[in-house]
């Protein structure tokens, strides 16, 4: 089975993966104390997740606002 392509936006570090009429967001960004790469899945737009929305937490969670 192919693996799903991963799309992206014009949003830096975010990009969705597209599954049976569902938008899957995910986030990529590095932490300045560490450099290391993180990436992660944060939601679905059923869940009421939107590029913009997965944007605005990549910020807070590069910032260490978020876990």
């Amino acid at each position: 089975m192919p693996r799903a392509v991963r799309v992206r936006t014009d949003y830096k570090g975010v990009s969705y993966v597209e599954k049976s009429d569902e938008r899957i967001f995910y986030i990529t960004y590095r932490r300045p104390e560490s450099r290391k790469l993180y990436e992660e899945k944060v939601g679905r737009k059923s869940e009421g997740w939107a590029v913009a929305r997965a944007a605005a937490e990549r910020a807070r969670r590069m910032n260490g606002q978020a876990q």
